[in-house]
């Protein structure tokens, strides 16, 4: 993209940017934006200098983060240093020091999880966002030995038919 573009003057514009899901895009691709965004708006600081924001949660279902998202795109939310956030109150699982900070977020998401485990409706309606996939593999590792029952692996084995081509590796 041209920083005389349509798509690099949105950008120049924009005081927020919401990346869905980011944390699943590949790392070369956070650093073209990451270039580019820098380039559009000639200066050489991350992103460009623009706050940024990944997630995957729709506003229906979490109205004070996505009101908070809204806030800080419109420039309402102050910023406490250096263009940090400060998250709100009713957004943040506060941490008891005598156990590690993962056990407490679990349990404030997944409130008796024992008693609902088998409810799909239970387990769907709640998430844990994770800036790097190394945190999720961590997280479901917990929450899958909090599950009751013995746990079975499944293994899978892909291919694609007629790719004389070796298209599909």
């Amino acid at each position: 993209m041209s920083k005389q573009s349509g798509v690099a003057k949105l950008i120049r514009q924009a005081k927020l940017i919401i990346w869905d899901e980011a944390s699943m895009a590949k790392r070369q691709t956070t650093e073209t934006v990451g270039r580019s965004f820098r380039d559009i708006m000639d200066v050489n600081v991350p992103f460009g200098g623009k706050i940024q924001f990944t997630t995957n949660m729709s506003t229906r279902e979490y109205p004070n983060f996505s009101n908070f998202l809204l806030r800080v795109g419109n420039g309402d939310e102050q910023t406490v240093k250096d263009n940090l956030l400060r998250p709100p109150k009713q957004i943040v699982v506060k941490h008891n020091s005598d156990e590690r900070a993962e056990e407490c977020l679990i349990r404030e998401i997944f409130p008796s999880l024992h008693q609902n485990s088998s409810s799909a409706q239970f387990i769907t309606e709640r998430a844990i966002l994770a800036s790097r996939n190394e945190y999720v593999d961590q997280l479901n590792e917990m929450l899958i030995a909090k599950f009751p029952g013995e746990s079975k692996i499944f293994i899978s084995f892909d291919s694609a038919e007629d790719d004389t081509n070796n298209y599909y590796h």
